[in-house]
C-alpha cells in the first residue's frame, strides 16, 4: 500500500479501466536533475567569465586578449557543442528572417526605451552597481576583449543557459512558469541593487523572454541581446576613453 502522506500518488485508469498509481517520485526527480544542469551551465559560464578577467593580470593587451579571447571562444563553442550532443538546440544564423529580426529589434528597444524610462525614475543619476562593475572592468581590460567579453561572450551563452535551456527545454511543459522563471533568474543574476535596476534588466528578460517564446527559437533573442549590449559597450567606451 502506498503511502499519500510521503509519495502523494495519484491514480488514473488505464485503457482497460485498471486503477495505475503514478508516483511524484519521477517528478522530483526531473526537477532535481534540471536545476543541477542549470546550475552545471552557469559554473561553466562563470568559470570562463574568471578566466577572462584573470588574463587582466598581464598588462600586455595583445596577450591579454590572446588568453581572454581564447577562453571566451572555447566556453562559447562547449556551449554549443554541449547543446547539439544533447540535441537541445542546434544553433542556425542562417534561417533567420532578417525582417522579423528588424521587427523584434525595433519593437523590443521601444519597449526597453519604457523600462529604461521608468527605471529613470527610481534611480536618478544612480548608476546600478552591476554596471559600476562592468564600467571597472573596461577601463582595466583590452578593448578588444572587453568587447568580446559584453557583446558576444555575455548574449550568446546566457541566451543559451536562460532561454535556451532554462525556458525553452527544463520548463517547456510550463511555458507561463518558464517565462516568469526564466525572466526573474535572469534579472537577479545580473544584479539590480535598487528598485530601478530591477525594473531595468527585468525589462531586458521580459523581452528576450516574449522573443524566444514567440519564435521557438534562441537564435532572434541572441541577435537582440547582442545588439543591446553593443549599445552598452558603445556608451561605455565613450565614458572611459
Amino acid at each position: 500500500m502506498y503511502n499519500e502522506e510521503l509519495l502523494k500518488d495519484v491514480e488514473r485508469r488505464n485503457e482497460n479501466g485498471d486503477v495505475v498509481v503514478k508516483s511524484s517520485g519521477g517528478k522530483v526527480t526531473k526537477i532535481i536533475k534540471c536545476v543541477c544542469t542549470f546550475l552545471a551551465l552557469f559554473l561553466l559560464y562563470e568559470f570562463a567569465q574568471v578566466i577572462s578577467v584573470l588574463s587582466l593580470a598581464i598588462k600586455e593587451p595583445v596577450f591579454q586578449t590572446l588568453l581572454g579571447g581564447v577562453a571566451i571562444l572555447v566556453a562559447i563553442w562547449l556551449f554549443i557543442w554541449i547543446f547539439k550532443k544533447l540535441s537541445w538546440i542546434e544553433l542556425d544564423l542562417k534561417s533567420i528572417d532578417i525582417k522579423k529580426c528588424v521587427i523584434y529589434l525595433i519593437g523590443g528597444n521601444l519597449l526597453n526605451f519604457c523600462g529604461l524610462f521608468v527605471a529613470q525614475l527610481f534611480m536618478g543619476e544612480q548608476i546600478p552597481e552591476n554596471q559600476e562593475l562592468v564600467i571597472e572592468m573596461g577601463k582595466n581590460m583590452a578593448i578588444v576583449l572587453f568587447f568580446m567579453q559584453i557583446v558576444i561572450f555575455a548574449p550568446i551563452v546566457e541566451e543559451y543557459i536562460f532561454r535556451g535551456y532554462l525556458q525553452s527545454m527544463a520548463l517547456k511543459n510550463y511555458p507561463k512558469i518558464g517565462f516568469l522563471v526564466t525572466a526573474l533568474l535572469f534579472t537577479l543574476v545580473h544584479g539590480p541593487n535598487n528598485i530601478g535596476s530591477f525594473i531595468e534588466y527585468g525589462t531586458l528578460a521580459t523581452i528576450l523572454g516574449i522573443i524566444c517564446y514567440r519564435t521557438k527559437r534562441i537564435e532572434y533573442a541572441i541577435c537582440f541581446h547582442i545588439f543591446n549590449n553593443l549599445i552598452g559597450f558603445i556608451q561605455i567606451f565613450n565614458e572611459i576613453s
